[in-house]
């Protein structure tokens, strides 16, 4: 009887190993991919490699966790809309513009308005009257915090840019470019000109610059040290470009109609120019100097002052007024 008790017993552990290693065998055969209709191998190794065993869900967390920086600025002037976490909670925000008309069907300035899931509302008037002409969102100086670049056409062709950081339902602008002496009733923009493009940490303004002549240049800004706004990037000067000038461009050009001191590019003393010359900036810091190319592509440079009178405004080149040098000084306005 002991030895027929012993006998099944171990009959039912061989099964039982049996079952085991088949079980095994099954499951195995799954994991590498195995089976009538499954792949030999796993996805993205050669001569059947093993396979990589399927990620494990992370486990939650109480709050939600920082998002990443925006690795890029994101352009929204085309929607003139933005859905984005703004501020590293995982909730996202809305951003948008409302145009307030006044009595007479005018816009009279325009509202940033920004909403989140909290049922946060927050907004800023901005002397905008003539349309955006740039949006975008990028967290510039990967704080978590994205940057709001809002530019637009206050009047006129003439443009500034409005700097913001929305966080705990709140709305921040940046340094203001100046502070007028009478009441405001709008945000200040943080710089003048319209944000062209946004490259790393470098923002390009686009502006007009008065220097013999209205010239529509590019120069580099960064975050400002020690605050929250912008500032010329070192060694950024005003560029212009005429690269594409057709004759009725250069029609529009600033003519000589005097001699006066220039330094032509090679040359070791000042010269003059012919009287009747055409010539446009290539690039100028919008006070003291102005690099020159002429229309039969001489290049050169002019020292320029201030007028030292405060009732006239202008340049002097060599003490002599803009307005005695120059026939056509094609300023706007």
């Amino acid at each position: 009887m002991k030895k027929l008790l012993a006998v099944l017993l171990c009959a039912a552990l061989a099964l039982s190993l049996t079952g085991c290693m088949m079980l095994a065998n099954l499951v195995g055969g799954l994991l590498d991919g195995g089976g009538k209709d499954g792949p030999t191998s796993a996805p993205g190794t050669a001569g059947g490699g093993a396979a990589t065993p399927a990620p494990t869900a992370p486990a939650e967390t109480a709050a939600p966790q920082t998002a990443a920086p925006v690795a890029a600025p994101v352009d929204f002037l085309e929607t003139m809309t933005l859905e984005m976490d703004l501020n590293g909670d995982g909730l996202i925000e809305r951003v948008g513009f409302e145009e307030q008309y006044d009595g007479e069907d005018y816009v009279n300035y325009t509202t940033l308005r920004v909403t989140s899931d909290d049922g946060s509302d927050a907004s800023a008037d901005l002397e905008i009257m003539g349309g955006i002409s740039a949006a975008y969102a990028y967290d510039i100086d990967g704080d978590g915090l994205v940057e709001l670049f809002v530019s637009g056409d206050i009047c006129s062709s003439d443009y500034d840019t409005w700097l913001f950081r929305y966080d705990a339902g709140a709305l921040t602008a940046g340094d203001p470019a100046y502070i007028p002496d009478y009441e405001y009733d709008y945000v200040f923009p943080t710089v003048f000109g319209s944000v062209d493009r946004i490259e790393g940490g470098a923002v390009t303004i686009c502006n007009t610059v008065d220097i013999l002549g209205s010239w529509w240049c590019t120069a580099q800004y960064r975050m400002k040290a020690g605050g929250f706004g912008l500032e010329r990037a070192p060694g950024s000067v005003w560029i212009y470009d005429s690269s594409d000038y057709t004759a009725e461009d250069w029609d529009w050009s600033a003519i000589t109609a005097a001699e006066f001191p220039v330094t032509l590019d090679g040359a070791n003393a000042p010269t003059t120019l012919p009287v009747g010359t055409r010539l446009v900036p290539l690039d100028t810091d919008g006070e003291t100097y102005m690099h020159f190319i002429t229309e039969d592509g001489t290049t050169g440079t002019i020292l320029l002052a201030r007028n030292s009178d405060p009732d006239t405004w202008g340049f002097t080149i060599d003490g002599v007024p803009e307005d005695e040098l120059f026939s056509n000084l094609p300023y706007a306005g």
